[in-house]
């Protein structure tokens, strides 16, 4: 799955459609566990056997991101994700450059655990994906195949040229049975450019669900995201195993973390995995939680 990956914030996970796994649903816990804190995170990300969205041939694909996320309020939060991307094809032809610039913002419409601890917190969420990647009609790269048509169309950019933007909501609990365990579950609207038509999108529902249990410093989870199938695209589900370090306990401080993940359908990666370091903080009136 390609569709916001990076470890950026929980609601990450219902905001976008940048072509890359951190910036995606439900990223990890990761280096910004919780929509109110603040900070940055660098992170390196490979998958193996992608389908992207409006294309069939499949590539491998390496990515390094920045993620800054930054909370005024508690309840509110605005991010900005940018990632480097290098990606090869199964006919030996490799291209590199800059990826795409993805902003997104959160807010909490409702806390359920003022009135009862079981009750969960209600957050929407929005992002865009501004076209900064090389369009995939483009390449950047030579191709292997010497009798090759230099003039033919090319599936070997990084992108797709155009704008995606997606809104969704997330349900988040936030329980502590004697283990302070965080679950998540949303769904979002994509919108997608279509890159292969002039004036054209392609909508497609996502789905995403993450939970993790704090032991002491360290925090593993489990997560699934599912791009349902659309008009113009197969569906893409995946899920991620991994854990996150943390310095201190709580939202704030220096924290790394990796995952594993597998593809379940043929458009999603084979296989991937993200690694990571960060550091956060808490908002001006979030206190010291």
């Amino acid at each position: 799955m390609r569709f916001f990956k990076h470890p950026t914030v929980l609601l990450a996970a219902f905001a976008g459609a940048a072509p890359h796994a951190l910036a995606e649903p439900l990223a990890p816990t990761s280096a910004l566990p919780a929509p109110e804190t603040s900070g940055v995170s660098l992170a390196g990300d490979l998958d193996r056997g992608w389908a992207p969205p409006f294309r069939a041939s499949e590539r491998d694909q390496q990515a390094a991101a920045l993620t800054i996320h930054w909370s005024p309020t508690e309840a509110a939060s605005l991010r900005l994700h940018y990632e480097v991307l290098a990606a090869q094809w199964p006919d030996g032809t490799k291209s590199a450059g800059s990826g795409d610039i993805t902003l997104g913002a959160a807010g909490r419409v409702w806390s359920g655990a003022s009135l009862h601890p079981a009750l969960p917190e209600v957050w929407v969420d929005w992002s865009a994906k501004l076209p900064n990647a090389s369009d995939q009609s483009e390449t950047d790269g030579s191709s292997s195949d010497p009798t090759s048509d230099p003039d033919a169309p090319r599936e070997y950019g990084l992108g797709t040229d155009e704008t995606d933007s997606s809104v969704g909501g997330a349900l988040r609990w936030r329980l502590d049975p004697g283990v302070p365990i965080t679950v998540m579950a949303g769904g979002s609207l994509l919108i997608l450019g279509n890159p292969l038509m002039y004036a054209n999108q392609d909508d497609a529902a996502r789905f995403a669900l993450l939970a993790e249990a704090e032991l002491g410093a360290v925090a593993p989870f489990l997560r699934s995201v599912a791009r349902m199938e659309s008009p113009r695209n197969p569906a893409d589900v995946s899920g991620a195993l991994g854990a996150e370090w943390r310095a201190q306990r709580g939202a704030q401080g220096l924290r790394a973390g990796a995952e594993g993940r597998l593809g379940f359908t043929p458009a999603a990666a084979d296989r991937g995995g993200s690694v990571w370091l960060g550091y956060a903080w808490g908002c001006p009136d979030c206190g010291d939680d």
